[in-house]
């Protein structure tokens, strides 16, 4: 049921064909009528706002919607255009009791102006849209059987759409803040997106880099909120992550969406990209990784930055599979410089470590002749810290099972010493940022 008075809505239609469209006024005024005649600025005012909320929420529609209602601002004075808006008037209010309730205010304002009183008072009786609003005298629609069926068509089809797209935007609604689960969110947001296309692009971006994330750090981030709130972190009990087939299946997904509405469209973007690189690391797809890199630099130079933050750079390189040619090639790519031992003291010597609480970090892939797990690692080594009179100590933390070794038995070393220790069961690659 419609939430706006009829008649109301046909008055409307009529002042729009007279004073709200460019087309209707100019026509107005060569005609140069008495019914014409100027509106007092507080009702022009009114009336070109509540035609731009009517143009805007047509382009909100989309579709259907935002074509009737440029054809009628192209030929207000066209009968058929003027029932379709009225039309679309009606379903949108119907759908929308504040938009709604924002036009009949608007109207009500327009009432205000005598000129506007005496228009209301002309058109009263000839309320069927269709007389144009100027005075042409009354008209009468006669309508072929054909017309009819046309309009009905029509109105239908705009039913539909608005229907549609509701029920999308309800849908979406419950992804963005009643999920549970990732798994939930993925299902409800394919689900607006199938009654809904025009929603494709953007939603499976965003889904797509959210997936990658979740991805990247090896929990669901929905259900990881609630444990934040319930005070549960990593490794206390009741804390979830997300196991390897659901990564697997993940960054599958993650691979798809981000791949035919990032990659494969007409204005990639360097996030998407990022994160679209990262998920090809992750399955190990080494060509990909860097023809994505390549794209993702191209688009924004600076995006290299992003490229070295630590879970990225640790998801990209297991697609180098320990392969150290592979490794100086991303490194080298990313405008990563190479480790030596002057420059491994250097910047642990020069660490800004005031106030700072963690690890500095390296990333590195075991060395054929040295013991243990082999593959990439994360180096994880203690700041030069007054208490521990300037020496350091590291662990190494595989990146496939997420297992610690001590090095050098876990004893505190000065830089250089631990250095040594370091190059004999390791290939350094770089230093990675701590984000």
């Amino acid at each position: 049921m419609s939430n706006i008075d009829p008649q109301m809505a046909q008055q409307i239609v009529q002042f729009l064909v007279t004073y709200g469209t460019p087309a209707g006024i100019a026509a107005a005024q060569t005609i140069g009528t008495s019914t014409a005649q100027a509106l007092g600025s507080g009702a022009t005012k009114a009336i070109q706002s509540l035609w731009g909320k009517i143009r805007h929420k047509s382009e909100q529609e989309g579709r259907l919607t935002e074509k009737a209602v440029t054809a009628f601002e192209a030929a207000p004075h066209d009968t058929e255009h003027q029932q379709t808006l009225l039309s679309i008037i009606k379903l949108l209010c119907s759908d929308d009791p504040a938009f709604a309730n924002e036009i009949s205010q608007l109207f009500n304002e327009v009432q205000h102006d005598p000129v506007a009183v005496q228009f209301i008072q002309h058109i009263t009786g000839n309320a069927q849209v269709g007389m144009a609003g100027v005075n042409y005298g009354p008209v009468t629609i006669h309508q072929t059987t054909h017309q009819s069926i046309d309009n009905e068509e029509e109105f239908n089809k705009l039913r539909d759409e608005i229907e549609r797209r509701s029920k999308a935007d309800i849908l979406l609604l419950k992804a963005d803040k009643f999920a549970t689960i990732l798994l939930e969110r993925i299902e409800l947001v394919n689900e607006a997106v199938e009654l809904w296309p025009s929603y494709k692009q953007e939603r499976f971006r965003q889904l797509g880099i959210e997936i990658s994330k979740a991805v990247i750090d090896g929990y669901d981030p929905i259900i990881q909120k609630g444990m934040i709130i319930a005070g549960l972190g990593r490794g206390m009990p009741g804390y979830w992550k997300l196991e390897h087939d659901e990564i697997v299946w993940l960054s599958t997904r993650a691979i798809s969406y981000l791949r035919e509405n990032v990659l494969d469209t007409t204005t990639p973007d360097g996030e998407g990209l990022l994160y679209l690189a990262c998920m090809y690391g992750y399955q190990q797809q080494f060509d990909n990784v860097m023809s994505t890199i390549d794209k993702a630099i191209q688009i924004d130079g600076e995006i290299k930055q992003s490229f070295q933050q630590r879970k990225i750079l640790l998801t990209l390189t297991r697609a180098c599979r320990s392969d150290q040619v592979k490794l100086d090639r991303v490194r080298e790519r990313l405008g990563i410089p190479p480790t030596s031992k002057l420059s491994f003291c250097k910047f642990i010597e020069d660490f800004d470590y005031t106030d700072f609480q963690g690890y500095i970090y390296l990333l590195a892939i075991k060395r054929p002749s040295a013991a243990g797990e082999r593959g990439t690692f994360l180096l994880m080594i203690t700041p030069p810290y007054e208490q521990y009179k300037g020496q350091v100590r590291a662990s190494a933390q595989s990146v496939e099972s997420w297992q610690i070794e001590t090095v050098a038995d876990g004893y505190f070393l000065n830089i250089s010493e631990l250095y040594d220790a370091l190059d004999a069961a390791f290939v350094l690659i770089c230093h990675l940022s701590e984000s």
